[in-house]
């Protein structure tokens, strides 16, 4: 149970910090805009990649979702990163 928590809270935070990044390099917004857009989504994708991470059977499969969306999001903001340069 506390596995299936911590994974929620600690991979719920990076993955929304991953998924604000990246809203961050799509979206042709103000950069005051952007950050109204994340202050408000930051909090619905955490809570959502908790609610995910804590239905999961067992710890191990809460990391395992945590860890794919994480290394996923990193990667598409690695790639958008050496594209904008």
């Amino acid at each position: 149970m506390w596995a299936k928590s911590f994974a929620g809270i600690l991979g719920g935070l990076l993955i929304s910090i991953l998924a604000l990044a990246t809203l961050y390099y799509v979206l042709p917004l103000p950069a005051d805009a952007k950050i109204m857009l994340g202050l408000i989504s930051g909090w619905i994708i955490w809570a959502g990649i908790m609610v995910w991470c804590y239905s999961s059977d067992n710890g191990k499969q809460a990391w395992k979702r945590a860890c794919g969306g994480f290394l996923t999001l990193a990667a598409l903001n690695t790639i958008l990163f050496y594209l904008q340069s």
